[in-house]
């Protein structure tokens, strides 16, 4: 046992049995660093990381490995999600240092915290062999090290504090740059972006969702829709369980790295929510329907939240075990495998591992090369409807019986709850599934009365304990939250919470001087911000489309104030790298757009209602819906004028101009949809 025994994170318990004397990052080892002048071992990971765990069992096991860190160094380990500020920075100086990132990451720091060396994975012998040069190098030239740090630390921070001397506004150019930019990465072949390894980046998608209504593009649709079935049909998604797993190795899809990650779960059901709004195909919708089974099954605790990762590796260390068979797994579950085997071309083994080596395993997989949306849905329609709806089922129930389950990260995180949130308040009323709603509205609950229990919001829970405090994606992700479950439930008390947290969000991380929002507060390794979107959306384009909504659904003019100058200094680098900024890209494609629709409601008791899952059928994702309540404490001002009837009215309303009200949800349906406002 060593020092992080009493530590509640999954992945520092995972890392708690090594014979390596590790410290959880905090004052007792950095202290020790200095005064025992020793330089450190910073490693950092992730519960549900395969690599990291390949890894712990060939390394950080190793008692030869073990000696040379506990004499020579003071070891620090850090689970990223639980400290996502401490890798923001230090990932930030490992790609300055090696060009590139990734998990484990592990660096060497002066006791003082400044990196001068990087790596990712190591095996043994090489990691022995890099440690022992390390040291030598701190004994020998530690005056060539301590300069080196600091021009290196001086490149960072000049990086990220650079703006440009005039910011400029080109949301025109900066969208048509984005979209230029995806559609010439779009693999026509097998769908998605890029070659390998193959992500499923969801605000890509919703990106192309967007530009195609706004400005009618097919090749924009075209592109996110097939990408969606050709990910649907892939062994990236969980054909028995539901779900998906994080990423391919290979351009079509094939062999997913098998961890399945939160918020890839919340990006997917709002994918395929826009897709299901656009098309109304029956795939789109049992697909969100599958994946919340999925989520509710395996990833909720009832009583708080979701949990925020399931392991790639199975309790005996056997990576994807549980979506892997064998052919007499699959003949002891269902009746007859004739029509699977077809489908999805397995004989006696299907599997091909990242390395290239087929195995006698089966994964479910389609092979979708070539195939056109078109061809796609005809697809499910002939040939996987029929297994969905009769084999499906019974492979789950002996999955559930006989195969257990994955190791799961107990974690629950704030901004990646707050996605789940979001995407089930948004599916709950297109779907008219109460379900969905309440388990939003009780995870919500959950993570604001922690907040006003504890007096400031947390980023990490664990046993019902707050292990790390909140960062901008917190604060912007659960303000996204606040707002969606208002447009579901039209209570105006979400708009409270949302002001609230956002004036507190503005208070912890926007500095006034430089239009800038921090990604953490001001501490020992300084703020650095994060403006670009990675596997998810960024904090900072989450909160600019958070501050045009707000701006809409308050009239509060700070918050245009605010949005405006964010947009100015990222558009101006968004131009150059428009894939870098797709989502505050994205955002923009909303402002000015907005469609206002102020309900003024009557003696009727179920009418609102029947108009917003009315109104959420049709995919319009520049809809603002203000409810004339006296509970509504922040009315834009056009709609303090409205007055409240016997009969429930619907005034729709653009640049704070309205029509004449209509009285019929049908008709005030149609007004919007048809574009006759």
């Amino acid at each position: 046992m060593n020092n992080l025994v009493n530590e509640k994170s999954p992945y520092l318990q995972l890392h708690a049995n090594n014979p390596i004397n590790w410290y959880p990052w905090g004052e007792e080892a950095l202290k020790k660093a200095v005064e025992e002048d020793k330089p450190i071992l910073l490693s950092i990971g992730y519960y549900s990381c395969h690599w990291c765990h390949v890894m712990n069992k060939e390394v950080f096991m190793d008692k030869s490995v073990a000696e040379i860190l506990n004499r020579d160094f003071i070891c620090i380990k850090v689970d990223r999600e639980e400290r996502p500020d401490i890798d923001n920075i230090y990932m930030k100086y490992a790609v300055a240092i090696m060009g590139s990132g990734g998990w484990p990451l592990n660096l060497i720091l002066t006791p003082d915290l400044k990196p001068f060396y990087a790596f990712t994975y190591l095996p043994r012998n090489n990691f022995i062999n890099l440690m022992t040069r390390v040291i030598e190098t701190w004994r020998l030239n530690r005056r060539d090290i301590l300069r080196y740090t600091d021009e290196l630390i001086r490149i960072v921070k000049e990086t990220e504090e650079h703006s440009h001397p005039e910011p400029i506004i080109d949301s025109h150019g900066a969208i048509n740059r984005a979209y230029s930019s995806l559609i010439n990465n779009y693999d026509e072949v097998y769908g998605g972006f890029g070659i390998r390894p193959k992500f499923p980046v969801y605000h890509n998608i919703i990106f192309l969702m967007r530009y195609w209504h706004l400005f009618g593009d097919e090749r924009a649709i075209g592109a996110a829709l097939t990408t969606l079935l050709k990910i649907r049909f892939s062994s990236v998604y969980d054909h028995i369980g539901g779900g998906v797993h994080r990423y391919a190795v290979n351009r079509n899809w094939t062999p997913p790295h098998f961890e399945k990650m939160l918020y890839d779960q919340a990006w997917l059901i709002e994918s395929m929510l826009n897709a299901y709004k656009i098309t109304k195909e029956e795939i789109f919708k049992r697909t969100i329907e599958h994946t919340y089974n999925f989520l509710m099954r395996e990833m909720y605790n009832n009583q708080k939240g979701f949990y925020s990762s399931l392991n790639a590796e199975s309790y005996d260390g056997e990576e994807g075990k549980l979506y892997l068979w064998r052919t007499n797994e699959i003949r002891d579950a269902i009746e007859d495998e004739k029509l699977l085997a077809e489908l999805y071309k397995f004989g006696e083994g299907n599997y091909i591992d990242e390395f290239g080596e087929k195995h006698d395993r089966i994964i479910f997989h389609i092979d979708t090369k070539g195939l056109s949306y078109e061809e796609l849905l005809r697809f499910y329609h002939e040939s996987y409807k029929a297994i969905e709806e009769k084999d499906i089922p019974k492979l789950l129930k002996y999955r559930i019986e006989n195969k257990g389950a994955m190791p799961y990260d107990k974690k629950i995180l704030v901004d990646w709850n707050s996605m789940i949130i979001s995407a089930l308040a948004k599916s709950s009323t297109t779907l008219n599934n109460d379900e969905m709603l309440k388990t939003s509205i009780k995870t919500y609950s959950y993570l604001m009365d922690k907040k006003v229990k504890e007096g400031y919001l947390g980023h990490s829970i664990i046993d019902d304990e707050i292990t790390s405090k909140a960062i901008l994606d917190d604060y912007s992700y659960l303000i996204r939250a606040s707002i969606d479950l208002y447009m579901a439930t039209l209570n105006p008390k979400y708009i409270d919470y949302s002001i609230e947290l956002t004036d507190e969000a503005l208070a912890l991380f926007y500095n006034q001087d430089k239009g800038k929002l921090y990604l953490n507060e001001e501490g020992k390794l300084g703020r650095f911000s994060e403006e670009s979107d990675g596997a998810y959306p960024s904090g900072v384009s989450i909160m600019i489309e958070n501050l045009l909504r707000l701006h809409e659904l308050t009239d509060i003019d700070k918050y245009m104030d605010i949005a405006s100058r964010l947009i100015k200094n990222i558009l101006t680098k968004a131009i150059e790298y428009p894939h870098y900024y797709v989502n505050t890209i994205s955002a923009t494609m909303l402002w000015k757009r907005w469609i206002n629709i102020v309900i003024a409601p009557g003696l009727e008791t179920d009418t609102t209602n029947k108009f917003i899952k009315r109104i959420s059928q049709e995919y319009l994702p520049n809809i603002i819906i203000v409810i004339k309540d006296e509970a509504y404490k922040n009315l834009p001002e056009h709609a303090k004028y409205i007055e409240k009837k016997k009969e429930t009215l619907y005034y729709i309303c653009k640049d704070k101009v309205c029509l004449e009200p209509i009285n019929d949800v049908e008709e005030a349906y149609k007004t919007i949809v048809t574009n006759e406002y």
